[in-house]
C-alpha cells in the first residue's frame, strides 16, 4: 500500500518526466496550430505519462493516471499563470487580431 510519504516522493520525481513530455506537446501544438493549446497538451501528457508508468510498472492504467495527476496539475497551473501573465508568449497573429479589435472599437466610439 502506498503511504503519503512515498506518494509525495514519487510526485516530486514525476515532476521531471511530466515537465519534459508536456513541453514536447506544447511545442508540437505551437508548431502545428500556431498557438499553445495548454489544456490539450497537458491532457495528452497525463495520458502518455500514465500509460508509460502502467506499461513499465505492471499496474493498471487508472493507477498510472492517479500517480501522475498531481505533478501534471502542477505544470498545468504553472503554464496557465505563465501564459496569462505574459502576453508576449502569444503568437504574433493573436496580437495583431487584438490590435485590430482594439482599433475597430476605438473607431466605433
Amino acid at each position: 500500500m502506498l503511504t503519503f510519504a512515498s506518494f509525495f516522493m514519487f510526485s516530486l520525481g514525476a515532476l521531471i518526466p511530466a515537465y519534459l513530455i508536456s513541453r514536447l506537446f506544447i511545442w508540437l501544438a505551437e508548431k502545428f496550430f500556431a498557438r499553445p493549446h495548454v489544456i490539450a497538451a497537458h491532457v495528452l501528457t497525463l495520458l502518455v505519462s500514465g500509460a508509460l508508468y502502467s506499461f513499465f510498472s505492471g499496474y493498471n492504467m487508472a493507477f498510472g493516471l492517479s500517480m501522475y495527476a498531481l505533478p501534471q496539475f502542477f505544470w498545468l497551473a504553472f503554464d496557465f499563470s505563465r501564459f496569462c501573465k505574459n502576453a508576449s508568449l502569444l503568437p504574433e497573429r493573436e496580437k495583431e487580431g487584438e490590435k485590430k479589435a482594439d482599433e475597430t472599437t476605438a473607431t466605433a466610439e
